[in-house]
């Protein structure tokens, strides 16, 4: 009897057991076939998606290739046909704003990053057409050179006053130089960077010239001149073109050569000898000797000094064969203490 028992016992226990495995087997089967089922319909779903937006480029390349002169507000991500491609110059001509003359003429400004050799040949670009397809007004140029402030800077104010539009400035000044002017000033934004450094020279005339130089500029070929100097702008491009005095004069012309009172006096002599006037503009006074002129203080200066000196005394002068009045525009060296004179009376001598 206990033995049936067992039996029977152990029949339940394999029956549940069985039905236990057939349950997690359907439960296996339906999770299979729910992933499956899932894995269909995402896939199915991408694709019926990327149909869809290839027939929209499609269509969209359709019509942009049917009626491509008008406008569309679609979006296409295709190419144009190569034809349709603008050639690269036309393209940059479309793009960028177009130079005008009146944007070639304007006035760059003084400030600069060029090095010397990057603006000789700058400056060397000149038109060699002598008409202008413009109104022209001449101007003239002044170039300060100074190793800071320019002490006579109120003078020239009033010198330069009512007169914009017909002259041009620029101030050369030593590099170590840093202070600014008033941005009312004609002074200001007109000083050009420079790297020339001012020394004051020992020796006298030919006693600065260096027998290096040789054989481009004998001694004889050595001139000195006074530091202001006028030229107009034919000679003006002849200078900055220099390629042939302009180095050596770089090279050898040190210490007490001074440059600006050496190279344009002998490169003139040399070169265009039959347009060198032989005058200075500015009187200077040599009578104590050495290397420096007589300067003028404040109480030196009067009405009837400044016509005297004008006027080379009573000698006058010869300018061209003709006989005038007027031998000197100015006169170097003023002291800084001469200034309120001058500004009184130099008005009324030199009209201004």
């Amino acid at each position: 009897m206990k033995t049936i028992d067992q039996q029977l016992r152990h029949a339940q226990t394999s029956s549940k057991l069985i039905n236990g495995q057939m349950q997690l087997h359907h439960f296996i089967s339906y999770f299979l076939l729910f992933g499956c089922g899932l894995a269909s319909g995402i896939t199915l779903s991408f694709y019926l998606k990327d149909i869809s937006f290839n027939f929209q480029l499609n269509q969209f390349s359709i019509q942009s290739q049917i009626s491509p002169s008008k406008p569309s507000s679609s979006f296409s991500l295709i190419s144009p046909p190569p034809s349709q491609l603008l050639p690269l110059g036309e393209f940059l001509n479309q793009t960028r704003n177009r130079t005008g003359l009146k944007e070639f003429l304007r006035v760059p400004n003084v400030s600069h990053d060029m090095k010397e050799e990057e603006l000789l040949w700058r400056a060397s670009m000149v038109p060699h057409v002598g008409e202008f397809p413009f109104k022209r007004v001449p101007k003239v140029a002044f170039l300060f050179l100074t190793r800071g402030p320019l002490p006579l800077a109120p003078l020239w104010e009033l010198f330069f006053k009512g007169h914009k539009g017909l002259y041009s400035i620029y101030v050369h000044s030593n590099p170590s130089f840093n202070e600014t002017v008033p941005s009312n000033s004609v002074f200001y934004g007109r000083r050009i960077p420079s790297k020339r450094s001012m020394t004051c020279p020992a020796q006298l005339g030919r006693g600065r010239y260096n027998p290096r130089m040789k054989p481009t500029i004998q001694l004889d070929q050595w001139r000195k001149g006074s530091q202001w100097f006028e030229m107009d702008r034919k000679l003006a491009i002849e200078v900055v073109s220099d390629r042939k005095f302009f180095p050596i004069f770089r090279r050898f012309c040190k210490g007490s050569c001074y440059g600006d009172e050496h190279y344009l006096p002998t490169f003139v002599s040399i070169k265009f000898w039959r347009r060198n006037s032989n005058r200075t503009v500015t009187w200077v006074d040599w009578s104590k000797g050495g290397p420096h002129p007589n300067r003028f203080g404040r109480m030196e200066i009067t009405r009837e000094f400044l016509e005297r000196l004008r006027r080379n005394g009573n000698k006058g002068c010869e300018y061209n064969g003709r006989r005038i009045h007027i031998c000197f525009l100015f006169a170097r060296k003023f002291m800084p203490n001469a200034l309120d004179r001058l500004m009184r009376f130099a008005p009324h001598v030199m009209q201004f």
